[in-house]
């Protein structure tokens, strides 16, 4: 008999560093697919990956988004090591013109979203507007260990919206 994980969305929950006229919201769910334990470490891709609205009227400075995300656990406590995110092949848009800002960039750093990571900076001189940033699904992987415990595990992923260079 096989045992299996199931990866459930991580739940998102937006974080603002608040000026006036300033906005992030998210939607959408981070997921990954079930997965079957062979006894052998597994590395899994999402499939769904959460979508961004960053609303920027009034403000000259530039901002930067961070992700977050603690390890995934399952109800008996168990835990998988954190979701590991590379910044790069998203998609960062003015949702009034549908063109990607010329100074807009996915920083391509790679690393664990157990502490933040740095995935967009956006430098001063951005025009006022709302902006859509839609990760790169793919970019968001898990490790099953061999020796994982059978189970469904959840999170929570957190984007926090940071001001300046």
């Amino acid at each position: 008999m096989k045992a299996w994980i199931a990866l459930v969305g991580l739940w998102m929950a937006c974080t603002l560093t608040c000026q006036a006229q300033v906005s992030l919201t998210g939607s959408g769910t981070l997921q990954f697919p079930s997965t079957s334990l062979t006894g052998q470490d597994a590395t899994l891709s999402a499939t769904t990956a959460p979508l961004y609205v960053i609303q920027w009227l009034g403000q000259s400075g530039g901002f930067n988004l961070y992700l977050s995300a603690p390890a995934l656990s399952n109800s008996s406590g168990r835990t998988l090591p954190g979701v590991v995110f590379t910044a790069r092949n998203g998609t960062f848009q003015d949702m009034t013109t549908g063109q990607t800002p010329p100074i807009a960039a996915e920083t391509q750093s790679t690393g664990s979203l157990v502490n933040s990571l740095q995935v967009l900076s956006i430098p001063a001189g951005v025009l006022n507007g709302t902006y859509r940033y839609l990760p790169y699904t793919a970019n968001f992987q898990v490790t099953i260990p061999a020796e994982a415990y059978q189970g469904t595990y959840t999170g929570q992923l957190t984007a926090t919206l940071v001001f300046g260079p």
